[in-house]
């Protein structure tokens, strides 16, 4: 008994001690935390908190040499989800009854979802274009649609359609497989860009320059507020073009009229100013409306444009390859006058045919 009672204030002072030591280090960590690195934990909080976002920037309009709008922007009501907020569990149910609203296959929002380069976290766009009444259906259906938002963006209007499609081409979402490569031109996700004709080739310029602001999101990653704007967007610029509407109209009314006189399904008319080479009219038929892609054509009609034997999403006057024919005998007389071999009162007799080699051109060809 005497040296159990001997023993009591040996272990009570290891107890101690060793208490003394784990609450130093607890207290010396806590204090490390908070006085050295507290500043850097500090911004990790708010950069988890909020966020820097991009501002897109209104795209450029387009006119002809007379100041007809050509290419125009229109507010559109577009439906996205997001697969962070869309349970698994109920996302047949949510796909199905979308699908009933938007008039679309549910499969078809589904592969468009699972094709989403970005992070469950990333909005994705399954509809445009969606009608006023449709919009608010969904917007007010967040109990049995969740993770489906409606907000409104702008789209590209052609008001001229098929008329002007070659020339002008359309704008559709980004490619995933080059996304990569477009991030670091400062393109987003979901972002849209010019496919074809005026809108992919002056692209950048259309395009404009994207704005920033910060704003504040909530744990599940859903924005609650902009706290503020860092940079204003830049709109794109406007582009003119050498083209006349009323002659585009003209020559399009000739080529049909000529391609039904010779039985053709194909043709081009192209009108130049001579002077100073502008193009004044271009018309490559059979055509397609670029208003569709605008407004998210279905994959049913883009696969009937795809195997149209006659190719209407190919531009024939700039995309074909066609024998010079009889044209090219401007080229070479010009440059036999030049080089003084015949002068312009100078005969020659010309065959049906030349031979080159063992190869025959014949007249026409």
């Amino acid at each position: 008994h005497h040296r159990e009672r001997n023993r009591r204030p040996i272990r009570f002072l290891a107890f101690g001690l060793i208490a003394i030591l784990v609450f130093g280090a607890l207290t010396s960590r806590l204090a490390w935390l908070q006085l050295v690195n507290g500043a850097a934990f500090s911004e990790r909080a708010a950069a988890n908190r909020t966020t820097v976002q991009a501002i897109p920037s209104p795209r450029g309009l387009v006119y002809d040499r007379d100041g007809t709008l050509l290419v125009a922007n229109v507010p559109t009501f577009t439906v996205k989800v997001r697969p962070g907020d869309l349970p698994l569990s109920r996302r047949d149910d949510v796909v199905t009854r979308l699908g009933a609203l938007l008039g679309k296959d549910p499969a078809e929002i589904n592969t468009t979802i699972d094709l989403n380069p970005g992070s469950r976290f990333d909005a994705v766009r399954v509809a445009q274009d969606v009608p006023e009444a449709i919009a608010r259906i969904i917007a007010e259906s967040t109990d049995t649609l969740p993770g489906v938002s409606v907000v409104v963006e702008t789209r590209r209007e052609y008001p001229l359609g098929p008329l002007m499609a070659h020339i002008l081409g359309y704008t559709g979402p980004v490619d995933p497989g080059r996304l990569p490569e477009l991030r670091a031109q400062g393109y987003l996700i979901d972002d849209i860009i010019g496919r074809g004709g005026v809108e992919q080739t002056f692209e950048t310029e259309l395009r404009g320059t994207y704005g920033r602001q910060l704003v504040e999101r909530d744990a599940t990653g859903r924005q609650t507020q902009v706290l503020a704007t860092i940079q204003e967007p830049i709109p794109g610029a406007s582009l003119t073009l050498t083209l006349d509407v009323d002659a585009q109209r003209n020559a399009e009314k000739a080529l049909l009229w000529g391609m039904e006189e010779a039985g053709l399904k194909r043709g081009v008319v192209i009108a130049m100013n001579p002077q100073t080479g502008e193009v004044l009219a271009l018309v490559s038929l059979p055509t397609y409306d670029n208003t569709l892609f605008a407004r998210g054509i279905s994959n049913a009609d883009f696969q009937a444009l795809l195997t149209d034997p006659d190719k209407p999403l190919t531009n024939h006057a700039v995309q074909a390859h066609y024998p010079p024919g009889s044209t090219y005998k401007l080229v070479t007389g010009a440059g036999a006058v030049a080089e003084g071999k015949i002068t312009a009162w100078t005969r020659i007799r010309t065959a049906p045919v030349l031979m080159l080699g063992e190869t025959r051109f014949w007249e026409g060809n």
